[in-house]
């Protein structure tokens, strides 16, 4: 192969790149515009994989964190946790002071599940990760579902 052609291979490569980051920046650009509002907005997104902690991981908890800190503050105290693209919580309920454990699975790898079947179920206090038996909720409903846990 002469020098032309080992060059014409590197135009030809690259030129493949940049057609792929084309296609994910439209991709990308198409997710943008279907955003819902507030915690919604991280449905269906595609979270990079990562030995460490990365940015958007970081920003989804915090927003988990914050909507939970609303949603719940009337009726529980609580205590919400992150892992490796994962979260867990417990709640105990103020006025019958029944704890219940909240978790969800590796975001990266479970789309949607943390939205959609939430695991939920009954524990002994704050320490307890096996606790009763397993139940989901919808992420919207958590509130009215541990209610019904720790009643």
């Amino acid at each position: 192969m002469n020098v032309s052609e080992l060059l014409n291979d590197k135009i030809n490569s690259k030129r493949r790149e940049i057609e792929s980051l084309s296609s994910e920046i439209i991709g990308l650009q198409k997710q943008q515009e279907q955003q819902k509002p507030g915690i919604e907005e991280w449905v269906d997104y595609e979270f990079e994989t990562s030995l460490g902690l990365t940015e958007e991981f970081n920003s989804f908890y915090h927003d988990i964190r914050k909507f939970l800190k609303k949603e719940l503050k009337e009726e529980f105290e609580l205590t919400v946790k992150r892992g490796h693209f994962e979260f867990l919580g417990f709640v105990k309920n103020r006025k019958t002071n029944k704890w219940a454990y909240f978790s969800c699975s590796d975001v990266r790898f479970f789309k949607n599940e943390w939205f959609k079947n939430l695991l939920i179920r009954t524990a002994k206090g704050e320490r307890d990760f096996t606790g009763g038996r397993n139940t989901f909720s919808e992420f919207l409903n958590i509130r009215e579902n541990l209610l019904k846990l720790t009643n």
